[in-house]
């Protein structure tokens, strides 16, 4: 099989979470481990670093890995999903794997793989530690597909864990309240193996604290030790940093105010490594940090496609990273403002278009996904609460009709949906 092949044959034939949404969802350990232990058990074989969380995660990943490599260790990351191509989940020192590795790993393993009876997810879990493994990485830095407690990639035994915030997203399989939703997640917690907590709140923290205690392991909440603000000059995003012993200002190589919450457990994880052994140093923070687009390229995350006008796509995709997202682009100096909006059917979207203000101008629009809500379902929802708008239902359509529309003092979103974004031509 070829590359185009072989994804297809993969998609076609296991279960997978972006086109089937719960049917795709298989929790529980089980299965993973049998796929492993047919694998010889990589994921055994390197160090890492778990990352768990509702938002933020992604970007959080990126920027250990870009540290990390400033720091001259060999790095592996693990994410997802991806955007444009399979290949970008799993990465070596930033650079996207090729695709025959891809290719070999599926007929090498492909009996392997049947005999597991794995979910996509699996498989790709699987493949990134088998090639970590493989590539003989110093670190990996994973990212948790969905929860933690009975995520596939929780039989790593890493050397720090992460858990960026909790909010209220893949409820029908986490839990309806906060308090559920931080107990799947505080399910990456182990006995000995510090954790991190990037926000944490009323609800939550509590459940942090009995996971913790229960597993007599060491837990840091990043509010107890630094205080992150940002703050532009011209085009570049300055963040300063607040400690007990210290003030640092930090040039962040990605956009959008909401990046000091992700930086602060960044910062705190950095120094934990840097205190157990690892031979990062502050420089290595710093560029690691600027460098972040240079090292381990990410997209959709405050992404700049145009600037004049001015064209903005994020993969929001829950009310807490529209929170983060929207006074950002409310911020904005613009004679007019556009957003294209489309989401997956399976999101709550009540509240983030409560948020949303009546002024500017709406476009519904729709990933070529089995998971998308209709653009005539979701300009529907919008209209019941005041939100006018017109559908168009392809999302470069949509872009391009704003374009033709806009000045060039005027701002365009995009976002909604990490399907949605992907589907864009210039992204």
């Amino acid at each position: 099989m070829n590359y185009e092949e072989t994804l297809d044959y993969l998609f076609n034939k296991y279960p997978v979470f972006e086109r089937s949404g719960g049917l795709a969802y298989k929790p529980g350990l089980e299965t993973i481990e049998k796929l492993l232990d047919g694998l010889g058990n990589p994921h055994l074989q390197f160090k890492s670093i778990h990352v768990a969380g509702t938002n933020g995660k992604g970007s959080t990943c990126h920027f250990l890995t870009s540290i990390c490599m400033e720091a001259g260790y060999k790095t592996g990351l693990f994410t997802s999903p991806h955007l444009k191509d399979f290949n970008e989940r799993i990465r070596i020192d930033g650079k996207p794997i090729e695709h025959e590795r891809i290719v070999s790993f599926v007929e090498k393993f492909e009996e392997v793989l049947d005999t597991a009876e794995s979910s996509f997810f699996e498989i790709s879990t699987a493949m990134a530690f088998w090639i970590f493994a493989q590539e003989k990485v110093d670190i990996a830095i994973i990212e948790t597909g969905m929860g933690g407690r009975l995520d596939a990639t929780n039989v790593l035994r890493p050397e720090l864990c992460i858990i960026t915030n909790v909010g209220k997203d893949h409820m029908q399989f986490l839990g309806n309240t906060c308090e559920e939703i931080a107990y799947e997640k505080a399910g990456i917690i182990k006995s000995g193996i510090p954790v991190i907590i990037g926000q944490a709140t009323t609800e939550t923290k509590p459940v942090f604290m009995r996971k913790a205690n229960h597993e007599s392991t060491e837990i840091y909440f990043a509010e107890n030790y630094v205080h992150t603000e940002v703050s532009h000059v011209g085009e570049q995003l300055l963040l300063n940093a607040f400690s007990h012993h210290k003030e640092e200002q930090y040039s962040i190589g990605l956009k959008g105010h909401y990046q000091a919450y992700n930086v602060a457990p960044v910062l705190l994880a950095s120094s934990w490594l840097m205190k157990h052994g690892w031979k990062i140093q502050e420089a290595n923070v710093w560029d690691g940090l600027l460098n972040i687009q240079e090292n381990v390229p990410l997209k959709g995350r405050w992404q700049i496609l145009h600037a004049s006008p001015l064209v903005i796509c994020d993969i929001a995709h829950n009310a807490d990273g529209w929170k983060q997202l929207l006074p950002g682009f409310n911020r904005i100096k613009a004679n007019r403002k556009y957003v294209i909006l489309g989401f997956s059917a399976d999101k709550e979207i009540e509240p983030i278009l409560s948020m949303l203000p009546q002024e500017y101008e709406y476009i519904f629009s729709q990933a070529h996904s089995p998971r998308a809500l209709s653009a005539m379902d979701l300009k529907k929802k919008a209209e019941s609460i005041g939100i006018q708008g017109r559908i168009i239902e392809e999302v470069n359509e949509a872009l391009n009709y704003c374009l033709a529309k806009c000045q060039t003092q005027d701002a365009i979103l995009i976002a909604g949906s990490n399907y949605l974004v992907a589907e864009l031509n210039d992204l």
